[in-house]
């Protein structure tokens, strides 16, 4: 019987910044958890964080001093990290990570930290939200309050209600509408909120509100959170919600929502919903600390792909930064460059030796000399061995 470690997560808990998402001049602290898949106990694991991305600085080393089997253990004392006053935004830095079991055992991996990546609390205002009744004859009640906050040292959150603590009226029909983003693979959008709505009379409710997503400018539907609506919609003539819907009701202390939106692909909207039918009414709903971001893309090494192969960028187009991925069927020494549009090169991303494996590279837009270049097309060549190919992207501004 032995232990085998591997990577399962990271947390992160922004230590300097004013939100929970890491940001360009921001530190944070960096908690792994590692699980024990083998049958075997494991004692004192030592565990490594490197990269080789120039916006990103590490500092520190994490232990475990036991991991039962089947079981996931979280390292002692966090990593710091450090984001580069002049890192770009929405991107991915990619963090390498080992982990050695006291037997000298080692299993490599890589995760992908995000970072600058879209994150909103009101206390800079609206900032690009719109709000909007939807229908005739219903009302919208949503507006920026600074009566309930989420935000650490905050002020403000969006409120569907009376002002301060008044409550919501009769009839509302309302809508506030997240700005667009384009979501990348496994997205997801977590929220916080308060709530005194309806009410969550063993799960059922007179009034509630809900969550809707529109893809490329379509249709809305419903999105169901992580967990699920805690209450349905009873049958109620004067509602704008169907019978049988499922809602947010009741009463609800600041608790945090995850929506998985991992199903779909595309430009993404969501809008926070509620609707009230005519009855007793409460303070209503409060929306802070949105943000929206790509959970840890899992790079496992031990899978070798078939053939080495540069598989493309995403976003492209892209501003200010793209991901580059690539796939090495072996070792060998892997050198990736960008050109414009007259052939000349503007930026060496890679030149090393790499062993066989999936891997991506960012680049932030920045010549060899960190400066941003201009909009327009450009050619990333990667020649890895006896390997060459190229392809096109294009930096908008």
């Amino acid at each position: 019987h032995a232990p085998d470690l591997v990577y399962d997560s990271f947390e992160i808990d922004v230590t300097s910044g004013s939100d929970e998402i890491l940001d360009p001049g921001e530190t944070g602290e960096i908690l792994i958890s590692i699980a024990n898949v083998g049958s075997g106990y494991s004692y004192n694991s030592v565990i490594m964080l490197y990269t080789v991305d120039p916006n990103v600085t590490l500092s520190g080393s994490g232990n475990i001093s036991s991991i039962n089997p089947g079981e996931i253990g979280i390292i002692e004392q966090p990593f710091i990290v450090s984001i580069d006053p002049s890192s770009p935004i929405e991107y991915f830095a990619e963090i390498n990570i080992l982990v050695q079991d006291e037997n000298g055992l080692t299993h490599e991996n890589t995760f992908n930290l995000p970072i600058g990546f879209i994150a909103h609390n009101f206390e800079a205002g609206e900032g690009g939200w719109e709000h909007m009744v939807l229908g005739d004859e219903w009302l919208d009640e949503w507006h920026l309050s600074s009566y309930r906050n989420h935000t650490e040292d905050g002020m403000y959150s969006m409120k569907c209600g009376g002002l301060d603590e008044l409550s919501y009226s009769n009839f509302v029909y309302a809508a506030l509408v997240m700005p667009e983003v384009e979501l990348a693979t496994n997205s997801t959008v977590r929220f916080h909120h308060w709530m005194e709505v309806g009410a969550n009379n063993n799960g059922m409710t007179w009034d509630g509100g809900l969550i809707e997503i529109s893809i490329d400018g379509g249709e809305w539907e419903q999105v169901t959170p992580v967990g699920g609506y805690p209450c349905v919609m009873l049958n109620m003539p004067t509602s704008p919600f169907a019978e049988g819907t499922e809602v947010f009701a009741g009463n609800i202390n600041w608790e945090e929502v995850e929506i998985d939106l991992s199903e779909y692909s595309g430009m993404a909207q969501l809008r926070f919903v509620l609707g009230s039918a005519g009855l007793v009414t409460g303070e209503g709903w409060y929306i802070d600390d949105i943000y929206y971001t790509s959970p840890t893309g899992i790079s496992d090494n031990s899978i070798i792909p078939v053939a080495t192969s540069l598989n493309g960028n995403f976003p492209n187009p892209f501003n200010p930064s793209t991901t580059i991925t690539y796939s090495l069927s072996n070792e060998t020494n892997v050198n990736i460059e960008i050109y414009n549009m007259k052939g000349q090169k503007v930026r060496t991303l890679k030149n090393e030796e790499q062993t066989a494996g999936d891997y991506n590279v960012v680049w932030n837009g920045k010549d060899d000399s960190s400066k941003s270049t201009a909009s327009g097309v450009y050619f990333y060549k990667m020649q890895a061995g006896t390997y060459q190919q190229t392809k096109k992207m294009i930096l908008m501004k």
